[in-house]
Order: C-alpha cells, then structure tokens, then sequence
C-alpha cells in the first residue's frame, strides 16, 4: 500500500494532485463481500488505485475525465442521502468532480491509495 488516507468532512483535494483535470478515472472492481471500490487514475505520467471500504452506494458513470475529488460536509451528505433514500450509516460521502459529471461515492472514512493493483483484486 502506498498510503492510507484518514479523511474528515469538507476536505478538498483529496488525492493530492497538482493537476486533477489531466487525470482519467475508471473503475475497475468492486469486491462484494467487502464492499470495496477499485478506481484506476491515471495521466500521462502515473497511475494508482484508489480503494474505497464500506461503500454502500455508488452515482456515477464507470469512466471519467478529471480527478478532483473532495468530502461532501456533513449537512451536504445528509441532504444527498435523503434525496436518495438512503439509509445507512457510513463515515463519509465522496464526490468527484469532473469535467462533465459528478461522481458520489457513500463509503468508510478512509481511502487506500495503491501504486500497483494487489493481486487480489487483478481477477475482477
């Protein structure tokens, strides 16, 4: 693992890139009986995977141009899950912002960030 990112509410820019809107994103799994989310971000210059626990929704299209992703506020959150009729308690609602899209992500309160898919997942 390359790093394990504990996140809180509001934050911006989660995954540290200079230029987000060079990235790509795509994802390539999801492990049911975990309920982990596997995307692939790349650019012309680096590619990682960024694994999601405890997802218990997805909205979104499975491949995207642009790699900002921030933490939804707690208001924020509340408000997409009741406009969802979700019911779940989960740490924390992600959002990726892309060129022509938004992508959500209800998940735990951490990110996992691998520079090379683990072999546990390359099956999927």
């Amino acid at each position: 693992m390359k790093k394990r990112l504990e996140l809180q509410p509001e934050m911006t820019n989660v995954l540290a890139l200079d230029n987000p809107q060079a990235y790509r994103c795509r994802v390539v799994g999801y492990v049911l009986e975990r309920s982990l989310l596997i995307i692939e971000v790349t650019s012309q210059d680096e590619s990682f995977y960024a694994i999601f626990p405890e997802v218990h929704y997805y909205g979104g299209i499975f491949l995207w141009q642009g790699a900002t992703l921030r933490t939804a506020s707690r208001d924020e959150q509340f408000e997409y899950m009741l406009e969802q009729s979700i019911v779940a308690s989960v740490g924390m609602l992600y959002i990726f912002e892309a060129a022509d899209c938004t992508v959500n992500v209800l998940g735990g309160d951490w990110i996992a960030i691998f520079e090379d898919l683990p072999d546990r997942f390359k099956s999927l």
